[in-house]
């Protein structure tokens, strides 16, 4: 009997009756979740300073989801600061820089916003299967960013991620940690963008 290719390529990763059953749980258990949102984008015209803003923005998803999480935990202030490194967040270190060369600021205002921006991950990450949030942690923040999520679901002390963003201090690389965090959150906000149509710029603005 000729083999099949489909088949053939299943059973590697489904190798026997159990695997195939736990598989179709998975399936099962996952359209129980909320659907992805998916981001449509028209009209663009080469405007890619307010298309970077509205990807960014996730189209102002991100500024209520801060409104409806934090409420009045936080100032309008702190909620604008917040914002501004999600948005921005190279920008807005390089604004800060005279603030960030004092290693003790810089790191109480990574620690500061890293666990903001992790109170948005895990509610955003709760409609979301497990795999899918590991596979947009970057490799080389997985222990950090795990470690942050466990923080807020076994509500620890910050010993343990504080000596993480101790370490990565000593080498400049504490504010790498925001940045990739905030791309983190826009990418659980956001699961897919489609650009629909008028994608070329019209020429120069009068």
């Amino acid at each position: 009997m000729p083999s099949n290719p489909v088949l053939d390529l299943l059973a590697r990763h489904y190798p026997d009756a159990s695997s195939v059953l736990s598989g179709i749980a998975q399936i099962q258990a996952k359209l129980t979740l909320p659907r992805p949102v998916t981001h449509v984008i028209s009209d663009i015209h080469g405007e890619h300073a307010k298309l970077r803003h509205v990807i960014n923005n996730s189209s102002g998803d991100i500024r209520a989801l801060i409104d409806v999480i934090f409420g009045d935990i936080l100032t309008d202030s702190a909620k604008q600061e917040l914002l501004a490194y999600l948005y921005y967040p190279v920008e807005k270190m390089q604004m800060n820089r005279s603030q960030l060369a004092d290693k003790s600021e810089r790191l109480a205002l990574t620690k500061r916003i890293l666990r903001q921006q992790f109170i948005l991950v895990q509610y955003l990450a709760s409609e979301q299967p497990r795999d899918a949030l590991l596979k947009l942690i970057p490799d080389d923040h997985e222990l950090l960013f795990l470690a942050l999520l466990d923080e807020l679901a076994y509500d620890r002390d910050h010993s343990y991620v504080d000596s993480i963003l101790d370490a990565l201090s000593d080498y400049n690389q504490d504010t790498k940690a925001v940045h990739m965090a905030s791309r983190l959150v826009r990418n659980l906000s956001i699961s897919d963008i489609v650009v629909a149509g008028d994608l070329a710029d019209r020429g120069e603005r009068v």
